[in-house]
């Protein structure tokens, strides 16, 4: 499949490599694509990775490996843990939503009070006063103002640091969509771009605006903005690049996941992809039956609407990718959280769910998993930037971690040493009770504000 616009991707160079895509999904998507790419590292085919596609939740996942690669390579998993699952799981631990929100209603209630002490003094009819607030709001524009708290934030993750600082591998595509043209627009080490529009090499961009806009979900957050100035931007034809001569002046930028939640859409433009394996680490949730009460608010219809549409789009990009492999293109598999674990040992093939080649009959290690009724609580924690417990967090990296483990020992052993095959993820031993107590509570949202528990922390 290819874009309509003129964007084509270089022919890739990821011989006999892996090819990894994370989709989004809030920090539930951030913990779960940590959880597969550690298994990577930890079975030593971290540097067999040569690209990752990220969109969303999951590419804070990314962008905190590919800053920890420009220290160096991974020397073993304890390496991995200090320099990218920690720092993840302090984030995740950092009450990041409520820093990004606190300063901006903060700042809405000083001026609410200066305003209210101004039309006290003045005296100014009600009706007037009422209508200047209204229009005080709109020109504050609360959720712009959360944009900008979270690039703050964000910027101080990911220390400041530019994309064209990382390392030229593997290669990086955080996704975003841009609402100029209806189609991605991608940042990358070396340039940045969508279709119809071109790319450009003139990459100033730093880490935390790539990560923003591609997580930066409506209605929370508006667009960001992204001037374009004097850069100078070419489509690819062939082999030829042609200078776009009336690009705009300015983008606007939200969440990859509104045109594509899964981060395939290089996976499914590029050709000659014959020798170029894919796993799509894959967070979303298939969409629950709704029972709504005899006459549901226009806000739930809306909300409704556009969780199908979402949902849909996703189910499509997954058959699709099911048809690629069946059509002897590249060949993957997608790794979806919803599916339950004993799905994927039992061999069994469903198109919808994204398994892409037929079990070729070599018997699996005995894997110690959990009932069916927790692997479906993890897969329904919310998709938010809310603080995750300890137990969750252990959870969603252990889900990512087994799913990639049997990925790899189903449809990749070229990969493994024969010593790896009966070498498993370790299942965190936690109380049973004790896990369906934290995973009903966290399937919940809270807004504004996300204090789902009384601590994060497990003792």
């Amino acid at each position: 499949m290819t874009g309509e616009g003129s964007l084509l991707e270089m022919p890739s160079t990821c011989e006999n490599k892996l090819r990894i895509a994370f989709s989004g999904g809030g920090f539930r998507a951030t913990f779960y694509s940590l959880g597969a790419f550690r298994r990577l590292v930890e079975l030593g085919l971290g540097d067999k990775v040569c690209r990752i596609d990220s969109v969303s939740g999951g590419s804070i996942t990314a962008g905190q490996i590919m800053l920890a690669l420009s220290s160096g390579p991974f020397k073993d998993t304890a390496d991995f843990d200090r320099r990218v699952s920690q720092p993840l799981r302090s984030l995740g631990q950092s009450r990041f939503r409520e820093r990004i929100s606190f300063p901006v209603f903060g700042f809405v209630a000083l001026a609410s009070l200066a305003y209210l002490w101004l039309v006290s003094y003045f005296k100014t009819p009600l009706f007037v006063s009422l209508t200047a607030y209204i229009l005080l709001l709109f020109y504050i524009r609360p959720a712009k103002l959360f944009g900008v708290s979270c690039l703050f934030m964000l910027n101080a993750f990911f220390k400041n640091k530019l994309m064209r600082s990382l390392p030229a591998s593997p290669e990086w595509s955080a996704n975003a969509t841009c609402l100029n043209t209806g189609k991605r627009f991608r940042f990358k080490q070396k340039d940045f771009g969508g279709d119809k529009i071109g790319l450009t090499q003139d990459n100033d961009i730093k880490i935390s605006f790539a990560v923003a806009c591609s997580a930066a979900a409506p209605p929370v957050f508006t667009p960001y903005r992204l001037s374009l100035g004097k850069r100078k931007f070419f489509n690819r034809r062939g082999k030829e690049n042609l200078f776009n001569p009336h690009p705009p002046a300015q983008v606007f930028l939200c969440d990859g996941g509104i045109y594509d939640n899964l981060g395939s859409e290089s996976i499914l433009q590029e050709e000659n992809t014959e020798n170029q394996n894919f796993i799509v680490v894959d967070a979303g949730q298939y969409i629950p039956q709704w029972f709504p009460n005899l006459n549901p608010h226009s806000l739930e219809n809306t909300s409704r609407v556009i969780e199908t549409a979402v949902d849909q789009i996703i189910l499509l990009r997954r058959r699709i990718l099911y048809g690629a492999t069946q059509a002897q293109k590249p060949s993957g598999t997608i790794l979806i959280l919803e599916e339950p674990v004993k799905d994927y040992l039992s061999g069994k093939k469903c198109e919808a769910i994204g398994k892409t080649q037929e079990f070729p009959g070599e018997k699996l290690p005995a894997y110690d998993i959990f009932p069916e009724e927790i692997d479906k609580m993890i897969a329904g924690l919310r998709t938010d930037l809310d603080s995750f417990h300890d137990i969750e967090i252990d959870l969603l990296t252990w889900a990512g971690a087994v799913r990639m483990d049997i990925a790899l020992k189903r449809y990749f052993k070229e990969y493994l040493r024969q010593d790896q095959i009966n070498d498993l993820p370790v299942k965190p031993s936690y109380d049973q009770q004790r896990m369906i107590e934290i995973l009903t509570r966290g399937r919940r949202f809270s807004v504004p504000f996300g204090f789902l528990h009384k601590r994060i922390k497990e003792k």
